[in-house]
């Protein structure tokens, strides 16, 4: 059957449904974070104390309605100090600097300091902020980010921590900074945060009359921007951000907000609010920060507090982390909070209108930015003339087809003039807000309007398509097939991997067969593709958030970073055939599967990648990986019965803070038999625990790092071994 008529549809009715998107994980994957020191070399010491001084003086030297973006921001609190961080005795190199918004961030002779591990981590956290709590209001904005977090909305892990700076002892609040370990402890692929620019804000926002009404947005975690994919899929967050209401852009908005709005209304501001971006769907979801959280909004007579075994468990992790009880107040807050989640996900709707909504220029704003986005593709690379009265003018960043430019829009005439094309690295800066321009002679950063153009839309394989026997995909694209519980399917698919990917979800049963081929046979293909598209997707084929309940998957020829990747789904598969993949095999990430028997044939990299899950697979055959024949990586578990990997470079590897546990392992002409290390800072080493093990025809039986353990025949092997 040749697949003509693909329906158009908005992958936000598959994936979001209320029940799925309320989760948030991060403290339960953190552990408790005990003292910290902090300390420089002498001559650092004394740099580190002379920039804070004079960062003290200037601000007193300031009104008081000054903060320190207005005053010292770039002398100040852009500088960055090599110091060491030591924690559990162990010494860490670090970098730190000044960090805040307003006076109360230093107090002589210490700060509100940001501190970027540059090597270890602490609980799996590398960078991360010391407030001085009363910028924080204390131990509530440990109480408020714990609570949203068991309100299923994103929040950085925060604590109570003893801190030992420059021999200086005091309490300090830990939270920690948008990062990957945060997103993936949050059961999420590294992707774009955003957020508006604090500089353009604090700097500009007095200037009415003077100073146009936009909002400028940034990346917020730069470390994602590492390629023309990543800068892609920024520009696209950006573009989506500007052109959709608020209610049509952000996962539960309005739930969100009634959360905070009555106790945490400071984070809700549009400086304070950080936006986590999902490629796939085009939508966003809010990370709370910075709510400057009180309670003068409260009332007796509100309070329905009755104590259950869930508040228990969060009244101890509160008193674990704050080294506080509960307050009255705090009780009843948390009563009154939990009504309003439990009725939102059970009702998909708010049991009552909120009272603290506060009006905002949000959406002005946003149109103001739409109008100059209309203008400039309107009159795309037309220099226009006769604009020499005209000198107020600002600059824009903007993508447009795998390009990257900068334009003048004059604020009198509203019209766009001197269009230049600029590189990667300068398109980068403008998106994280470190390329300026100049405006009433003052530097300011470029405003971003992301991608001009529209994201291409994934289409949906009909229903009636999915009960023919064969289908052939010749349009490339990406594609979505919705399965539905109880359906059996018993699918060829053909397609082109190279530029064509398929979505699927839903759920598949113990009959269902699903074989994918791949039609297009050019040995040319370029192999330095990006891990990932602009919808993040590493797949060719990518199972998402998919019930198992057996079943038997087949790919052949597939030319995309991964095969087949199964992402945040649970059950059990029956058989998996994997042959001919140009690079990795099968990969799993944030899963929870049982798989009877696995057999990968010839992949170009690695046969089998293991992360962020617990996997059980009972039969594991594996021949001809390039590189290694089993990964398993990223807090992850692997249990398996027999394990027969050939031809390979490494036949199983730990690494990361995983653990793996095989019955029988049969490593036959490979030319590293195990491995177990550590290989990203976040994570400590690997695990090994096998019972009986062939190992022919090798260079080594194993290669073990100081942080890792690798137990045979209940014997520790402790050191590289090669015989």
């Amino acid at each position: 059957m040749l697949l003509k008529k693909i329906k158009f549809c908005s992958l936000i009715l598959i994936f979001l449904l209320p029940n799925e998107v309320l989760i948030a994980d991060n403290y339960k994957n953190t552990k408790f974070i005990e003292d910290i020191k902090i300390e420089f070399d002498q001559s650092k010491n004394r740099d580190f104390v002379t920039n804070l001084f004079r960062a003290y003086v200037d601000l007193n030297n300031q009104n008081s309605s000054k903060t320190i973006f207005q005053t010292i921001k770039k002398k100040y609190s852009n500088k960055w100090f090599q110091g060491y961080v030591h924690y559990k005795n162990k010494k860490y190199k670090a970098e730190i600097r000044i960090f805040g918004e307003l006076k109360d961030h230093i107090q002589i002779p210490i700060s509100s300091v940001k501190v970027k591990l540059k090597e270890g981590h602490i609980s799996n956290i590398t960078r991360f902020i010391l407030f001085l709590p009363k910028t924080r209001n204390e131990e509530k904005e440990v109480f408020w980010s714990l609570l949203n977090n068991k309100l299923g909305i994103k929040a950085f892990y925060t604590q109570m921590v003893d801190v030992n700076f420059m021999n200086k002892n005091y309490k300090s609040i830990f939270q920690e900074d948008v990062s990957k370990e945060f997103l993936e402890r949050n059961k999420l692929k590294e992707t774009i945060v955003i957020k508006e620019n604090d500089y353009n804000h604090f700097n500009l926002k007095n200037k009415k009359g003077v100073y146009p009404n936009f909002y400028s947005l940034v990346v917020n975690n730069g470390s994602f921007l590492k390629n023309k994919v990543s800068l892609e899929i920024a520009s696209n967050a950006i573009s989506t951000f500007i052109t959709n209401k608020e209610d049509n852009l952000f996962r539960n908005n309005q739930y969100v907000r009634m959360v905070n709005n009555k106790y945490a209304w400071h984070g809700m501001l549009s400086h304070n609010r950080k936006f986590i971006y999902s490629p796939l769907d085009n939508s966003f979801e809010e990370i709370y920060y910075d709510g400057s959280v009180n309670y003068k909004a409260f009332r007796n007579n509100e309070c329905k507090f009755k104590p259950n075994e869930e508040f228990h468990k969060f009244e101890k992790k509160y008193s674990t982390l704050s080294n506080k009880k509960l307050s009255t107040i705090e009780k009843c807050i948390y009563a009154e909070k939990m009504g309003i989640y439990n009725f939102y996900k059970k009702n998909n709707k708010l049991p009552y209108e909120d009272k603290f909504f506060f009006e905002s220029d949000f959406e002005l704003m946003k149109q103001n930015l739409n109008n100059v986005r209309k203008t400039i593709l309107n009159n795309f690379l037309i220099e226009k003339t006769n604009l020499n009265k005209d000198k107020k003018f600002l600059t824009f960043s903007f993508y447009h087809e795998d390009k990257y430019y900068l334009v003048d829009y004059y604020l009198i005439s509203k019209k766009v003039r001197n269009f230049r094309n600029i590189n990667f690295d300068t398109y980068k800066d403008s998106l994280r807000g470190r390329l300026y321009f100049d405006y009433l002679e003052e530097k300011i950063p470029v405003f971003n309007l992301g991608n001009l153009l529209d994201k291409e839309k994934i289409k949906l394989i009909a229903d009636d398509d999915l009960k023919k026997k064969k289908i052939i995909i010749y349009d490339p694209g990406t594609y979505n097939i919705n399965l539905i519980k109880n359906n059996t399917y018993n699918l060829d698919i053909y397609f082109d991997s190279s530029h064509t990917k398929l979505i699927i979800n839903g759920s598949i049963n113990s009959e269902d067969k699903f074989r994918f081929i791949d039609t297009y046979h050019n040995s040319n293909l370029d192999n330095n593709i990006n891990r990932y598209d602009q919808n993040l997707l590493n797949g060719c084929i990518n199972f998402l958030q998919v019930s198992f309940e057996g079943g038997s998957l087949y790919s052949e020829g597939m030319k995309c970073e991964d095969s087949i990747n199964i992402v945040k789904s649970n059950g059990k598969i029956d058989n998996i055939v994997i042959k001919k993949s140009n690079f990795d095999g099968l990969d799993i990430d944030i899963s929870d599967l049982k798989i009877s028997n696995l057999k990968i044939i010839d992949s170009k990299n690695d046969c089998l990648d293991l992360s962020y899950g617990n996997y059980e697979i009972r039969n594991i055959y594996l021949q001809g990986c390039s590189d290694k024949a089993i990964s398993v990586g990223e807090k992850s578990k692997l249990i398996s019965k027999k394990i027969v990997a050939k031809k390979s470079n490494y036949a199983l590897v730990s690494k990361d803070s995983s653990k793996v546990f095989v019955d029988n392992l049969f490593s036959l002409n490979n030319t590293n038999c195990l491995g177990a290390y550590k290989k990203k800072q976040e994570f400590d080493g690997g695990f090994i625990n096998i019972s009986s093990m062939e190992c022919s025809e090798h260079k080594n039986i194993s290669e073990i790092d100081p942080f890792s353990k690798i137990i045979l025949n209940n014997k520790e092997l402790n050191f590289t071994q090669n015989n």
